[in-house]
């Protein structure tokens, strides 16, 4: 059975990180670190290369996954996060400026393993690194891209 946090990300996204990457990603989400394994929340993430975050979407998860995210993205880790647009909540506005560049998805994703797979709002892909034009080339076709 899955949780109602374990929503992974299905391949074609992911495939679409990897190009951009050049390569395979670190996860350090749920799906790569939930139970029985270690917490993505608890492990370091510095010097791992490219981390991508699908963090858990339930109430109160979100703000510690994205304040994880623009901390260690401001101490130098490059990281990708997947997330659901919510521009009014606080965990977006005190995400959404330290981005180095949003991409709002043009479809909604459907997501592996919940028995509906898709959620009923829009996603968003959060990029913080040095190479944001190349995020926005190799991602772009996906949606519309914001460089702050």
């Amino acid at each position: 059975m899955i949780s109602s946090d374990m929503w992974c990300t299905p391949r074609w996204l992911v495939e679409y990180i990897e190009e951009f990457n050049g390569g395979p990603t670190v996860g350090a989400s749920t799906e790569w670190f939930g139970p029985p394994h270690e917490d993505g929340l608890v492990l370091p993430w510095n010097g791992l290369g490219l981390v991508f975050v699908n963090p858990p979407y339930s109430r109160g998860q979100l703000a510690k996954w994205t304040a994880k995210m623009t901390t260690n993205a401001a101490l130098g880790t490059e990281i990708i996060g997947l997330v659901p647009v919510a521009t009014s909540t606080g965990w977006w506005q005190a995400m959404a400026p330290h981005c180095d560049a949003i991409l709002f998805l043009a479809k909604r994703v459907r997501f592996v393993g919940p028995a509906n797979g898709s959620p009923r709002f829009d996603s968003a892909i959060c990029y913080w690194g040095a190479c944001r034009y190349r995020f926005a080339d190799s991602l772009g076709s996906l949606g519309w891209v914001v460089l702050p």
